[in-house]
């Protein structure tokens, strides 16, 4: 089958949790901590593998148009700033100065759409998302419209431990009150009751008589995205996004980029695929044999390794999660010097 090949750039915001500097700034601004749980040092935790994302975007995406990786500042020592395909955007670059320095994840993400020269279709990766096998333009966009799934779940949490709930909810919130299930289902039924989404159709089923959307399901893997929706996000809740923006630190009362997901979602801009057949989750541990198996045998196209802080001995379960990373990816590749 014959697609269009159309510009696609990646964003991939990093952080050296090590930078004597960094640290510096974020000891002064600490102050401003509302909950170490989702600020504590161990968010900010280097693994040393950075460059094996970049491996395997240079093997297995050859056809990508720029990599933007986002810093506070700092680089790695073995990266190549000058190679045509990569841009370094500093925070200052993009984030307005109003807002600097912030130490908050979210909004990075909510001003990403600001970075000069990125494409209308851009994917966004975290630094703990790895390709391990081909991909093209299609398993991303199809049509000129991101690759989705539109699949409700309740938002469910115990406030005591589960302080991502927060922001599921402030998601939620504000997709509800600028989008009336009713309307945005009928205007989209074939995309909301797919059979692309096999079993998780059933939820669709199941949660489709509430007035209001109950949350969405979201795949831990990369995400496809149109630089437009986050300007329209913008335009319609300016205010609030402005207020998330003033927080050094993640809060309770922000959102993230998922409402940018869920905004294409129930725009229907998007095409129903079941992006879990993508890639794998994995929460790390200090048993890594099923990491180490899964990279070795390349048993996803896209994994994603979750440090939620259930790491005892770091050194060694990074060593051995690094360790099989090199051996899939032995040689440097042009994004390195």
């Amino acid at each position: 089958m014959f697609f269009l090949m159309i510009k696609i750039d990646i964003v991939l915001p990093w952080v050296n949790g090590n930078d004597l500097y960094w640290k510096e700034q974020r000891d002064f601004y600490s102050g401003q901590i509302k909950d170490e749980k989702i600020n504590g040092v161990i968010r900010y935790r280097d693994w040393d593998n950075l460059q094996y994302i970049f491996r395997g975007i240079a093997e297995n995406m050859p056809w990508v148009n720029k990599v933007h990786l986002v810093t506070y500042g700092h680089l790695p020592n073995w990266l190549n700033p000058s190679y045509s395909k990569l841009n370094i955007v500093k925070h200052e670059d993009f984030i307005p100065s109003e807002f600097l320095p912030t130490f908050n994840s979210h909004v990075i993400e909510l001003h990403m759409h600001k970075i000069k020269g990125l494409t209308e279709h851009f994917i966004y990766f975290n630094d703990d998302i790895f390709i391990l096998d081909k991909l093209g333009q299609s398993d991303f966009f199809t049509h000129g419209l991101p690759n989705d799934m539109a699949v409700e779940v309740p938002i469910t949490s115990k406030i005591s431990s589960n302080i991502f709930s927060h922001f599921l909810i402030n998601n939620n919130s504000l997709l509800n009150k600028n989008h009336p299930k009713k309307e945005v289902v009928k205007r989209n039924f074939a995309k909301f009751y797919s059979l692309n989404y096999k079993s998780l159709l059933i939820k669709n089923i199941l949660l489709g008589h509430f007035n209001n959307f109950s949350g969405f399901y979201h795949p831990h893997l990369t995400q496809s995205f149109l630089k437009a929706t986050f300007f329209e996000v913008w335009e319609k809740e300016h205010q609030y996004l402005k207020k998330v923006s003033e927080n050094k630190f993640r809060n309770y009362m922000d959102v993230n980029q998922y409402l940018m997901r869920e905004w294409q979602l129930v725009n229907g801009r998007f095409e129903p695929k079941n992006i879990d057949e993508l890639g794998r989750y994995f929460n790390i541990t200090d048993d890594t044999k099923e990491i180490e198996r899964h990279i070795k045998g390349k048993k996803s196209k896209i994994m994603c390794l979750n440090d939620n802080g259930h790491v005892i001995n770091f050194a060694l379960t990074q060593k051995a999660i690094n360790a099989a990373f090199e051996e899939v990816y032995p040689q440097k590749c042009d994004f390195e010097l």
